[in-house]
This record gives structure tokens, sequence and C-alpha cells, in this order.
């Protein structure tokens, strides 16, 4: 049973390094896009960051609340949103937390904290929702009160694994991933929860150590016995220096990232020149109507680089939060906290299906918070990024 129990923290810490109703909604109506400015007494929420993706989380966080405030608000109240970032602390996480329930905030939405075992129980504590939140740690997976929209590096590195097999039809992938004792579990999970059930074998198991400045000896290693796939479960940066070096070494065949982080910009800048047969898994369908008005917004304020998974992420947070906001006769935190137990989301196909009601049985039941391991398969085309299908990280 300890075994079994680790796989949800593993992999979790490994990323740090690296229209709803109770029956659904009507998400993928035409939202009226007249101005229409919400003027009541403000909503509070609250949203906590960690600082490694900040930026992209405040991106997102920021260009729904104007949006939700200027389509009406929350039956004419508008949002008002506090960004904390933790810091890299636990205790200024801790921090954060508790000064969002000393706030009156009726929620935590969006962003995401790798110290959810230090907020998850004040939350819990005062009653209120972590919604939208991007999973990192075990607390995430486990408590009652954290509601994601997505599996997070869970459903990420599994969700790699599945593209490989079960759309690029690999048989044979190597696996490069992150030289920490945390990544190190990568290959096990892989093999237990997503080939074993589709007949698959690893050509060859690589750790990379992250502060690697020559990745040559481990990419000729990686494509020593000739794999019919890469995938590669590391930090950004490393990922790109080690695709690169991959297509220097003539290896011609798919190779599959993490796609969280990548827009169409950062792309540009990290692999110019070699996106060949690249594959990327997402949480999200960037062919989806949502996410063109996602990067829209972005590109409006600016910031058209944050236009990614993690940005959007936070992005229908507030969104969906509104949504189900509406349909309270008062938006208080217990009544929040309350629906959110009955209620199935729909994001208009921008997301997999998403069932609060009833836990996840994935990884033998460890990770019951994990409502959603649908992923979406994005293949690069110069600059260029196209969905291509979708899996279940988990069968």
């Amino acid at each position: 049973m300890k075994a079994r129990r680790s796989w949800a923290a593993a992999v979790a810490a490994a990323s740090v390094l690296a229209s709803a109703a109770c029956n659904g909604s009507k998400a993928d109506e035409k939202k009226n896009d007249a101005p229409n400015p919400a003027t009541g007494t403000p909503i509070k929420i609250a949203s906590i960051v960690d600082s490694l993706s900040a930026d992209y989380f405040s991106a997102g966080l920021k260009a729904a609340v104007a949006d939700v405030n200027g389509h009406g608000g929350i039956n004419n109240h508008p949002i008002s949103l506090t960004i904390c970032r933790n810091n890299d602390n636990p205790n200024t996480a801790a921090t954060c937390a508790r000064d969002a329930v000393s706030s009156g905030a009726v929620a935590v939405v969006g962003g995401g904290s790798n110290f959810g075992s230090s907020t998850n129980p004040v939350l819990q504590a005062a009653g209120m929702a972590a919604f939208g939140s991007s999973p990192y740690v075990t607390s995430d997976f486990t408590s009652p009160i954290f509601f994601p929209l997505v599996g997070g590096s869970l459903g990420t590195a599994a969700g790699q694994g599945a593209i490989a097999a079960d759309l690029l039809h690999s048989k044979h992938p190597a696996v490069g991933f992150l030289d920490v004792p945390a990544g190190q579990i990568v290959p096990s999970l892989l093999n237990q929860w997503v080939f074993k059930s589709r007949n698959v074998s690893t050509a060859a198991q690589v750790a990379i150590p992250r502060s690697s400045a020559d990745v040559s000896a481990q990419v000729a290693s990686l494509l020593a016995k000739k794999p019919d796939s890469v995938i590669l479960v590391l930090t950004t940066d490393l990922a790109s220096k080690v695709t690169r070096t991959i297509r220097q070494q003539g290896y011609k065949g798919p190779v599959v990232l993490a796609g969280a982080v990548f827009s169409k910009q950062l792309l540009k800048k990290q692999l110019g020149g070699a996106t060949d047969d690249l594959y990327m898994a997402d949480d999200f369908d960037r062919g989806n109507g949502r996410w063109k008005t996602f990067s829209e917004q972005q590109e409006k304020a600016g910031h058209p680089e944050y236009a990614n998974g993690t940005a959007m992420q936070s992005w229908l947070a507030i969104e969906q939060f509104a949504e189900v906001a509406r349909r309270l006769p008062n938006v208080t935190r217990k009544a929040f906290l309350d629906v959110l137990k009955k209620t199935t989301l729909n994001t208009g196909g921008l997301t997999g299906p998403i069932d609060f009601t009833k836990p996840s049985t994935i990884l033998g039941g460890t990770a019951p918070r994990v409502f959603n391991t649908e992923i979406f398969a994005l293949k690069v085309e110069g600059d260029k990024i196209t969905t291509a299908g979708s899996v279940k990280a988990f069968r």
C-alpha cells in the first residue's frame, strides 16, 4: 500500500521541478460580447500562485476577471480578485491561505501552489474550496476541498505516454526523465499505469540531470536501441535542449513533450528548426473557440507569449467559477463549496468531462481528486500548433 500511495506524490513533485451546473452548463453557447459592466457589490476571491508560474497564472486570472466583469459579472456583482505569491516558501503559502480566509473570500480560484500541504488544511478548516487550482502535491490529489479542472503533473506525464502509444502507435518508446528522486519514479509510473495495459515496452529509460550543460551522452543513450518515439518528462528548458540535441544526432521519429508552458512564441524561441514530428501533451484543445477567445485577450493585453496551457488553466477557473456562482441565490463560501460537490462541468469541449460528484479511481484510488484525465495531443508544425486528437491518460 505504501508503494501505491507514493505515485501521486512522486509525479507531482517531479512537475514542481519541471458553464457549470449540477446537470451541466451552457459553456458552448456564444456569449453576448456587448459591454455590460457589473456594478454591484464585489464578490471576493483569492488565488495563490507559485513563483515559477506566477506571470502565466496572473495573466490568465486577470484576463478572465476583466472578461467576466465586463459582461455583467456574477448577476451584476463584479469579481474582486487578490493574487498572493507563495515566494517558494511553505510559510508564505500558508499565510496566503490565512489571508484569503480572513479577507472574506468565497474561494481560492485558479493559480497553483507547490505547498498544498500548507494551504489546503487552512482552507478546509474554513470550509473554503480551492477551485480550478493546478494540482501539484499529494494533498492536492486527496483534499476534499480541492476541485481541479485538470490532472496537473499526473495527467500530463501519463498523457505523454498515452499519446505515444494510442495516437503515434509507439511500441518501444524511450523515456527521458529528470535525475532527481521524484523524477526517477516516472518510468515506473508509465510502465505500470500506462504502458502495461497497452502492451508497450520501453526501449530506454534515461535520467537527465537538471543542470546538464551538455546532454549529448544522455541523448545517445535514449537513441541507442532505435526507439519508435521519445518521451521527455523534463523541465521546459531542459526538454528543449534535449529535443534540439535529438535532432542534431539524426533522430527523425516523434518526440513528445509536456506542453503547458509552450506558447507559439516560446516554441519559436526555444525549438525553432527542431519542430519536425514534435507533439505536446496539454490539458486543453487549442482548436477550441474558447482557446481562440483566450488567445485574443492575451494578444490585446500585449502578452501573446502568455497564451499557453498554464495561463489558460487559471483563465478557465475564473470563467467556470462565474458560471457556477451565477446559479446560486447567494454566493457564500459554504454555498459554493456545497454546490461543487453536486456539479458536473461542461467546458464546451475545451477540456475533457469534469464530474465532481464522484472520486477518481486512477492509481488504485490514491488520487481521488483527479476528475479529468483527458489529454490533448498538440502537433507542432513550424510555428503552428494544432490539435491532433485526445487520449485518456489512464485506462
